[in-house]
């Protein structure tokens, strides 16, 4: 299972100047995904992926998800 790399979406998102809102509206899910992503209750999924590579195609998606702490 992956998990999000919140500190380096955060970090992205300040420097392209985009609020939560816009941000999710640019990676096509819904704003309540991206907080649910945010805080760790949801783990980043094949849309969430596609909307990375989408949104921001300079960047690897791996530079935004992790693999699992536990390996799983």
């Amino acid at each position: 299972m992956l998990r999000l790399n919140r500190d380096a979406l955060e970090t992205l998102a300040r420097a392209e100047g985009l609020t939560h809102t816009a941000l999710a509206r640019r990676l096509g899910i819904s704003r309540s995904y991206l907080f649910r992503l945010l805080n760790g209750q949801r783990r980043p999924g094949v849309k969430f992926i596609y909307g990375l590579r989408a949104a921001f195609p300079q960047y690897s998606p791996d530079f935004f998800v992790l693999p699992d702490e536990k390996g799983a």
